[in-house]
C-alpha cells in the first residue's frame, strides 16, 4: 500500500509538471514567437514511467491522458483533438519508457555501453516517430517542417529531460547516491563556458563553432557524467530558444520561413 501510494504521489506530481511547463512553452511558441528546440515535456512523461513499478503503469497512464488533454484543451484546442493529442502523447512514452526499461535492464539504470546508449536513443525515435504518425491527421498543418519540429523536439525533450529527473528523484527520495559526484568550481566554469561557446555558435554566420561545442560537451561528460552533458544540451536549446524570441531563426545559418 505505501508503494502504489508513492506510485500516485509521482504520477500526479509528474503529470502537473508536464501540464506546467507545456503550457509555458506554448505560450513561449504563441506569444513570444519562440522555436521549441525541445519539448521538454515529453521527457517528463518518460521519466514518470521509468520510476512508477511496470506492475503500475496504470496509474500514471491514467492520470497522464486525463492531464495531458485538458491542459492542451485549455490552449484551445476542440476536445476530441485534444484527446488525440493525449493519446499519442501516451504512445510514445510507453513505447519509449517500455524499450528503455528492457535495453537498459533496470528502470533507473543508466547507458554504460554503447549498445545501450543505441538502444535508448532508439526507444526514443521509435516512440516519437509513432507519436508523431498518430497525431498528423488532427495537427493544423500538415507540413513536413512541421512534423519534423514536432519529432525531433520530443527526441531531444527525452533524451535530455528524462535521465536527469531519474537521476534527481532518486537522490531526492533515497539519498543512496549523489546525482553530481566530483562537483566543484571547475565545474560550473566549465558550464559557463560552454553557454559562451554555444551563443557565439549560434550567433556566428561565417565560421561554425559546432565541433568545438561538441569538444566541451564530450570534456564534461569524461570528467563529471551524464548529467553534464544534459546540462550543456539543455543550455544550449535554451539559448536557441531564447534567440528565436519575437519571431527570428535561432540560429543566422539557418534560414526559416515564419507565417
Amino acid at each position: 500500500m505505501p508503494r502504489l501510494r508513492a506510485h500516485w504521489r509521482d504520477s500526479l506530481f509528474s503529470a502537473a509538471l508536464w501540464s506546467v511547463l507545456a503550457l509555458a512553452c506554448l505560450g513561449l511558441r504563441d506569444h513570444l514567437g519562440g522555436v521549441l528546440a525541445v519539448w521538454l515535456p515529453s521527457g517528463v512523461a518518460v521519466a514518470a514511467f521509468r520510476i512508477v513499478d511496470r506492475r503500475h503503469w496504470h496509474v500514471p497512464g491514467a492520470i497522464f491522458l486525463l492531464v495531458q488533454a485538458l491542459t492542451v484543451m485549455v490552449t484551445g484546442v476542440q476536445p476530441l483533438a485534444a484527446l488525440a493529442y493525449s493519446f499519442s502523447s501516451l504512445l510514445q512514452t510507453l513505447i519509449c519508457a517500455a524499450i528503455s526499461i528492457r535495453v537498459l535492464g533496470g528502470a533507473r539504470a543508466i547507458p554504460r555501453r554503447f549498445a545501450q546508449v543505441a538502444g535508448v536513443f532508439g526507444a526514443a525515435i521509435a516512440g516519437c516517430l509513432v507519436g508523431a504518425l498518430v497525431a498528423i491527421p488532427f495537427r493544423a498543418e500538415q507540413s513536413l517542417a512541421e512534423f519534423g519540429w514536432w519529432f525531433f523536439a520530443n527526441v531531444l525533450g527525452i533524451l535530455i529531460v528524462t535521465p536527469a529527473l531519474v537521476d534527481l528523484r532518486g537522490f531526492a527520495f533515497r539519498r543512496r547516491r549523489a546525482v553530481l559526484p566530483g562537483i566543484d568550481l571547475w565545474f560550473f566554469a566549465g558550464l559557463a563556458a560552454s553557454m559562451v561557446l554555444g551563443a557565439l555558435a549560434l550567433q556566428t554566420r561565417t565560421v561554425t563553432l559546432m565541433p568545438l561545442l561538441m569538444a566541451a560537451m564530450v570534456g564534461m561528460g569524461v570528467r563529471y557524467g551524464q548529467f553534464a552533458i544534459v546540462l550543456v544540451v539543455l543550455g544550449y536549446a535554451t539559448l536557441a530558444t531564447m534567440f528565436s524570441l519575437g519571431g527570428a531563426t535561432p540560429v543566422p545559418f539557418l534560414p526559416l520561413a515564419r507565417d
